[in-house]
């Protein structure tokens, strides 16, 4: 039970700091395109603040390449964040 208990509150930790971190990027001016590496490789690029839309638990992006799709991505899965500027 213990284990569980600090699991779930490490989890809650870092959610918070990855939801601060996009919610930095998606309201930066000027706004600079970033992409999100999920923990099984996948790559998602946010060209425009306006294609991603941040959830307590889940990232939206809509498709770099096929604005008709979009992608859901749980944000523990989040591995690494690319951008170009230093937010904060």
């Amino acid at each position: 039970m213990p284990n569980s208990f600090f699991h779930s509150i490490v989890r809650v930790q870092i959610e918070a700091i990855m939801v601060q971190r996009l919610r930095e990027l998606l309201t930066a001016k000027p706004f600079t395109p970033f992409t999100i590496t999920m923990s099984d490789g996948s790559k998602y690029e946010v060209r425009h603040p306006e294609h991603a839309a941040l959830a307590k638990h889940f990232l939206f992006v809509v498709d770099a390449d096929n604005e008709e799709t979009l992608h859901n991505l749980y944000l523990l899965h989040v591995a690494h964040i690319d951008s170009q500027v230093t937010v904060g």
